[in-house]
C-alpha cells in the first residue's frame, strides 16, 4: 500500500503542520445479548465502535449462520429473534477498514412462536343509532408480542402498507371494518372483519285523523 501525505507549512516559514493520522484500525461490533439460551423471544442490539478512527460507516449482518458481506442485511435497528439462530454480522469504517465477522447463537429452550396473534374488535358488529368509537385489541399470548395492527374502513382486504391502528376509531356512517395484527417474529393473523351499520335518521310516523279512513279502506 502507498500511503501519501501533503505537507502544509505554515505561514512565515514556521515548522511543517504533520498530517493528520491516517485510520487502518477497523472497528469492533458488539452484540447485546451477546448469546445464550433464552425461553422467549429476544431482541438483539448491533453496537459499532470505531474508537478514534473514522467512524462506523455500516454494520451487515445474517441470520442463518453464512458469512456476511455488504450484500447482506444492514443493520438499522434492533430485532426480534422468535427462535434458535445464529447471527454473523461485521462492521465497517469510513476508511474502508473492515471487521472480521462476529457471531453470536442465541437458543430459544422453550417451544418457537409460530402462532399468529389474535385481534377483537369492540364492541362488535351491529346497528348503532349514533356515532361509535370502535377499539382494536391485540392479544399474543405467550408468544413473542404484539407489533402493530393494520385495517381498512372502506371493506378491501389490508396489508401491513394500511392504516396502523394507533387509537380507537370513530364510526359515523355504515361501515365495513377489515382489521389484522402480526406479532413481532413475523406471524401474521388472518383478516377478520366487523359491519357497523348505523342509522341517525329517527323513524316517520304519518297520523290519522280520528275517524278518517285510512287510503284504501273500503267504505
Amino acid at each position: 500500500m502507498l500511503l501519501t501525505a501533503q505537507l502544509v507549512l505554515a505561514c512565515g516559514g514556521g515548522e511543517p503542520k504533520p498530517p493528520p493520522p491516517i485510520d487502518l484500525t477497523p472497528p469492533t461490533t458488539r452484540a447485546t445479548p451477546a448469546g445464550g439460551d433464552f425461553t422467549t423471544a429476544v431482541v438483539v442490539t448491533l453496537a459499532c465502535d470505531d474508537g478514534g478512527g473514522s467512524g462506523c460507516a455500516a454494520t451487515y449482518y445474517t441470520l442463518d449462520g453464512s458469512t456476511p458481506g455488504t450484500g447482506s442485511t444492514q443493520y438499522r435497528e434492533p430485532f426480534t429473534l422468535g427462535s434458535t439462530t445464529t447471527v454473523r454480522f461485521y462492521s465497517v469504517d469510513a476508511a474502508g477498514n473492515a471487521e472480521a465477522p462476529g457471531t453470536a447463537t442465541f437458543a430459544l429452550v422453550g417451544a418457537a412462536d409460530t402462532e399468529p396473534p389474535s385481534t377483537v374488535a369492540n364492541p362488535a358488529s351491529g346497528a348503532f343509532s349514533s356515532p361509535r368509537s370502535v377499539a382494536l385489541t391485540c392479544d399474543d399470548g405467550e408468544g413473542s408480542g404484539c407489533a402493530g395492527t393494520h385495517y381498512t374502513l372502506d371493506g378491501s382486504v389490508p396489508t401491513q402498507a394500511s392504516p396502523r391502528y394507533t387509537a380507537p376509531l370513530s364510526i359515523a356512517m355504515s361501515t365495513t371494518l377489515r382489521f389484522f395484527s402480526v406479532d413481532r417474529v413475523g406471524n401474521v393473523e388472518a383478516v377478520r372483519q366487523a359491519r357497523y351499520v348505523v342509522d341517525t335518521e329517527a323513524p316517520q310516523v304519518a297520523a290519522t285523523p280520528r275517524g278518517a279512513r285510512s287510503p284504501g279502506r273500503a267504505r
